[in-house]
């Protein structure tokens, strides 16, 4: 894995777990650094392969259910509904979902926004999202 972070410099991880646990870290100290430049961008861009990786770091978060819920409502979130990816990415998120019980986890803290398509909406509350659309509902 590798990535050109804002500054220029290119950081490169072993392996998918080992940038997992890189994220976590920068998250526990509430700072974004070459983890979350990374992922940041795999969002923005629905990158391919962004969904197995974000499986991989709910599967590194899943022991502790706050850091959990951070890839939940952050990521996760990011890709689905507040960047509008949810469409091209849905089938994958069902799939990997299916067989990796941390990211179905991760999708109960995710909230879907009322841009998001209603297919895809009621495909993600069926996974356990939020859809913020309905009253009562607050994020």
């Amino acid at each position: 894995m590798e990535v050109v972070d804002v500054l220029g410099a290119v950081t490169r991880w072993r392996s998918r777990r080992t940038w997992a646990d890189d994220w976590l870290i920068e998250s526990r100290s509430e700072s974004t650094g070459p983890a979350g430049t990374f992922i940041d961008e795999m969002t923005r861009t629905a990158e391919p392969g962004v969904v197995e990786v974000l499986a991989v770091l709910a599967a590194a978060a899943a022991a502790v259910p706050e850091e959990l819920d951070w890839v939940g409502a952050g990521p996760l979130e990011d890709l689905l509904s507040h960047r509008g990816h949810g469409a091209s990415v849905i089938n994958e998120v069902e799939q990997t979902a299916a067989r990796v019980p941390a990211l179905k986890a991760a999708l109960a803290s995710v909230w879907v926004s009322e841009g998001v398509e209603t297919d895809v909406r009621h495909r993600l509350v069926a996974l356990g999202a939020r859809d913020l659309s309905v009253q009562g509902e607050t994020h």
